[in-house]
């Protein structure tokens, strides 16, 4: 279980938003992040990541904007390679919410507090959403998986609980727009992300 810590280091990348139990790999070259690696695999493991916008010159990060809410991953595999540089995969646990930044660190690091999903209380209404989504992603698969995914993910579907990871699931293989996936991650109450889902899917001519 994911615990409260006072400060997290904060990895901004354009375009990319982690969600709860989905899997990031990451390619760690930079001096900045090599030492933010270093210190996060010597202590509580975690990440936040936050997806960023450019503004100006994409080299000049100190100009980015950063969504104040992020994912926040623990660090499941790692990998160093021969010229200091880093392979890891990052495990989606938490939706958080940047509170204060800190200074101090030649990355960012900020205060979060993480959020929790409001959960679907009607049984009907839980039920008939999974029901949605499970159709959303047989079509979704008809169109853009072979036949052994689709067989493995319905199953996996089928046995899910969870109706808020359910929508973050296909929100994470199926949206490719940022902005959608972002809208995505910052809604808590479930049954408003599922709506969300569909109103993108649509719109995004994917169902």
């Amino acid at each position: 279980m994911i615990r409260d810590e006072p400060n997290l280091p904060v990895f901004p990348l354009p375009g990319v938003v982690l969600f709860p139990r989905t899997v990031l790999p990451l390619h760690i070259f930079e001096l900045r992040y090599r030492l933010m690696l270093s210190e996060v695999l010597d202590s509580h493991g975690l990440i936040a990541m936050a997806r960023a916008t450019p503004e100006g010159e994409l080299d000049d990060d100190s100009r980015w904007k950063i969504s104040e809410v992020v994912g926040v991953g623990r660090v499941a595999d790692y990998r160093k390679n021969e010229d200091g540089t880093s392979e890891i995969a990052l495990l989606g646990e938490a939706r958080a919410r940047v509170i204060e930044w800190r200074e101090g660190k030649p990355f960012r690091l900020a205060k979060v507090a993480f959020l929790k999903d409001v959960k679907i209380r009607s049984t009907v209404l839980r039920d008939r959403l999974k029901a949605e989504l499970v159709s959303h992603l047989l079509t979704l698969l008809d169109r853009n998986g072979p036949l052994e995914e689709k067989e493995r993910l319905t199953q996996a579907f089928a046995r899910e609980t969870d109706v808020g990871f359910l929508a973050d699931f296909i929100s994470f293989r199926f949206l490719n727009d940022p902005d959608d996936r972002q809208v995505m991650l910052e809604e808590i109450d479930v049954a408003k992300r599922v709506g969300h889902l569909r109103d993108f899917l649509s719109l995004r001519g994917l169902i």
